[in-house]
């Protein structure tokens, strides 16, 4: 006999749902990654090194540059050299936040590997998405600039002509 107040039963069979069930090919497929991202965000941190260093030289020449003399040469130097260190600023960044997020992702493995949880496949996938936006987002970028520097080698030639330069 059926129980007329119970609540009623639903086949929700066709929903997919995750299970938490992780299997033996996942885990080794990032046990086998692992030293890999390690390594890359090893990598990436002493890019970064090198970028900031280079940063840290960009601005000093080009404040040095400035303070020396006030001629059009030294002038027009400097601020090459401060656009080229503002820009190597932003590489830094990237590059610390590319680390950053690869290097999340391989202790997230490292935790999974140990306790085999689904939680900590969640927390390492999240990882790498960050990882992975962030270098989609930087090639879009790259694109558009690689666009961009197409664009004005071809039109500054005939501005240049146009000003009588």
């Amino acid at each position: 006999m059926q129980n007329e107040y119970a609540p009623p039963n639903a086949n929700v069979a066709d929903v997919n749902r995750a299970t938490g069930n992780i299997s033996d090919a996942m885990i080794e497929s990032l046990r086998g990654t692992k030293p890999w991202t390690t390594f890359m965000a090893i990598m990436l941190f002493i890019i970064t090194a090198f970028t900031l260093l280079g940063t840290i030289g960009m601005i000093i020449g080009g404040l040095a540059m400035t303070m020396m003399g006030a001629d059009k040469v030294s002038d027009g130097a400097s601020s090459v050299f401060l656009v080229i260190g503002v820009v190597y600023l932003l590489l830094t960044v990237i590059y610390f936040l590319l680390g950053f997020y690869l290097i999340k992702f391989s202790t997230a493995i490292g935790r999974l590997l140990m306790s085999g949880q689904s939680a900590e496949m969640a927390n390492a996938l999240e990882q790498q998405r960050k990882f992975w936006k962030l270098t989609g987002i930087m090639t879009i970028v790259g694109i558009v600039l690689m666009f961009g520097w197409i664009a004005a080698l071809f039109m500054i030639p005939g501005l240049m002509r146009m000003g009588g330069m």
